[in-house]
């Protein structure tokens, strides 16, 4: 029914295109750890390395790296990292989020300075840290390793960076589909009237 030129807009439009719009808002609102996975350089290096991380809340879950067959939990290290002094690539930061930084802004082609990742196999220990040849001011994620503190001469390789894994948000697309099958109804009981 048209009234003074528009058309009616029945409570079902409105609940279809109020879901819709909802769908579509809510993905970074529901956000949960997003996957990442680590990329490692050097000889022998590690076959796999992946973690999730939750901005909004600072935290690890899940981290894990396979090296030399061995898989090594990381996770709980990640959470309360080893920070001596005051590492200018942690800004700062502490538990997680250093962590986190230590994988971002720590990385790059200096064994030196950057973050680096170091493994052994007896005793069995891995950490990823920026401390190669520092005495002071640096972070450390590590197991089995006393203090982080690395004592052989070589590192594994850098730490070349980390890579978002991407997701679909399942939340959003359940709401998107709600809100297409409201309207794709509501249109065939409009043609249907006509």
């Amino acid at each position: 029914m048209k009234m003074h030129g528009y058309s009616r807009v029945s409570s079902r439009h409105v609940l279809s295109a109020t879901l819709f719009l909802l769908a579509i808002s809510t993905g970074p609102v529901l956000a949960e750890p997003v996957p990442y996975t680590i990329d490692f350089g050097g000889t022998n290096a590690p076959t796999s390395g992946s973690f999730d991380y939750d901005s909004s809340t600072f935290t690890f879950t899940d981290f894990s790296v396979t090296w030399d067959s061995t898989v090594f939990n990381l996770t709980s290290s990640a959470n309360d990292p080893i920070i001596v002094g005051t590492d200018p690539c942690l800004g700062g930061a502490t538990g997680g989020l250093a962590s986190f930084k230590l994988l971002t802004s720590c990385t790059g082609s200096d064994i030196n300075t950057n973050t680096i990742w170091f493994g052994h196999l007896s005793p069995t220990e891995f950490q990823i840290t920026d401390e190669f040849n520092a005495v002071t001011n640096w972070g450390c994620i590590e197991t089995n390793t006393p203090g982080c503190i690395t004592p052989y001469t070589v590192p594994g390789g850098l730490i070349l960076g980390i890579s978002q894994v991407p997701e679909p948000a399942y939340g959003s697309l359940v709401l998107v589909g709600i809100g297409l099958l409201l309207l794709i109804v509501q249109k065939r009981k409009a043609q249907a009237l006509h």
